[in-house]
């Protein structure tokens, strides 16, 4: 079995915060490594099993969502007229 090496921020839980990996493992973490971390933050693994904030990923996939929406957006607005 393999574990995934990227997880994004998914939700807090109380003290938890729980992040799922590109495999769809879970994984709950103390919400407190996660102060000033918001839900859609990528992390990547260290090789001793650290949660890194990996920027530019996060960057990437969130533009990603963004233009995904405004094309949907787009065709909506397209479909009414």
């Amino acid at each position: 079995m393999t574990v995934a090496t990227t997880y994004v921020l998914d939700r807090f839980e109380g003290e938890s915060a729980i992040l799922v990996g590109d495999d769809e493992t879970l994984l709950t973490l103390p919400r407190c490594r996660f102060v000033g971390r918001r839900e859609g933050d990528v992390f990547t693994l260290t090789p001793s099993g650290e949660p890194q904030f990996n920027e530019i990923e996060t960057a990437a996939r969130r533009a990603r969502i963004k233009n995904r929406f405004a094309r949907l957006a787009r065709r909506s607005k397209e479909e009414k007229s």
